[in-house]
């Protein structure tokens, strides 16, 4: 299947969009969960096996007892998700962008994300993204990378962060988490610039 929303305005649904081998497109589209009840943990938009493109969107996240992860996608083939303002409510264990399970070409580019409970951005389960020109802030991590999951970040910003960067295993005997962080600024880190275990790497070049 094949759908493209321009210009749509989305308020607390159940759930955006649950994509399954398809081509998606949001374009301009003004997510506004800040109401949404709770009622069970959900993803506002999900993609599976597809090839998708979110940009200049504007998603709003809750207050609430549940997980609300902003965009949750495993298994792509292509993503692109450029130029949108993520904002995150107080949700336990939520995500802005959650990348996960061997997804591929993906890219993460020129998007705002802000106050996260946890990850700005996830990449787990063996996917491999390049994140280029974020801002990424007030976030318990701004990007975790985990499960032989790789990351290269680029001309990105990290400001008051518990840390900027997290590299670790979750899932015992997946592997750990692997990063390239180049021409990068991490400031005001809660807790420190970045994290790392035994299992996992990150390479520094040019950042402040």
């Amino acid at each position: 299947a094949a759908a493209t929303w321009t210009r749509c305005l989305l308020r607390n649904v159940r759930e955006v969009c649950s994509a399954f081998k398809s081509e998606v497109v949001f374009k301009d589209c003004l997510i506004d969960y800040k109401d949404y009840p709770g009622q069970a943990n959900i993803n506002v938009l999900k993609f599976q096996k597809s090839s998708v493109r979110v940009e200049d969107c504007t998603i709003y996240c809750p207050d609430s007892d549940y997980k609300v992860d902003g965009i949750d996608a495993d298994y792509l083939e292509k993503g692109v998700f450029r130029g949108n303002r993520l904002y995150g409510g107080i949700c336990p264990g939520a995500d802005a962008i959650d990348i996960g399970k061997g997804s591929r070409n993906i890219l993460i580019e020129n998007n705002i994300i802000t106050d996260s409970v946890d990850k700005g951005v996830s990449v787990g389960e063996g996917a491999n993204v390049v994140i280029n020109n974020n801002i990424i802030a007030y976030c318990a991590m701004g990007v975790g990378i985990k499960d032989s999951a790789q990351a290269k970040v680029t001309r990105s910003t990290f400001y008051g962060n518990d840390f900027a960067i997290n590299c670790y295993e979750k899932v015992p005997g997946q592997g750990g988490g692997h990063a390239e962080i180049d021409r990068c600024i991490i400031a005001n880190s809660q807790e420190a610039p970045f994290k790392i275990d035994s299992k996992s790497s990150i390479l520094f070049t040019n950042t402040l």
